[in-house]
């Protein structure tokens, strides 16, 4: 299994960045290409990458959002179907990600700090 199956998309990890979800993984999407007019995204792990100068941002491992999920019993019941539909499109740190956004973006949840 490689690092990229343990966090989720880069594109929703720079999402739940943007809605301002605190990291506190080892994980981080890193552009890994030496080649400045090209761009390589790879998951690279350590704190070392929390200040490397290259372009970075952090990258939600599946544990991480686990802990982030709003429990059902928050959820109004006109949403666990979205929810469900959500999860059943995704991978498991997807679904995860998908559902704290969309519950974010509808109010369902405060913004894990």
């Amino acid at each position: 299994m490689q690092l990229e199956d343990e966090v989720c998309s880069r594109e929703l990890s720079l999402k739940l960045h943007e809605l301002g979800v605190k990291h506190n993984g080892l994980f981080w999407w890193v552009d890994v290409c030496l080649d400045t007019s090209k761009v390589k995204w790879k998951v690279k792990v350590g704190e070392e990458y929390k200040d490397d100068p290259r372009e970075k941002h952090p990258a939600y491992s599946v544990g991480e959002l686990g802990i982030s999920l709003p429990s059902i019993s928050e959820i109004h019941e006109d949403f666990v179907c979205k929810i469900y539909e959500i999860a059943c499109k995704h991978d498991e740190a997807n679904a995860r990600a998908e559902i704290i956004i969309f519950s974010i973006e509808n109010q369902l949840m405060e913004i894990p700090k």
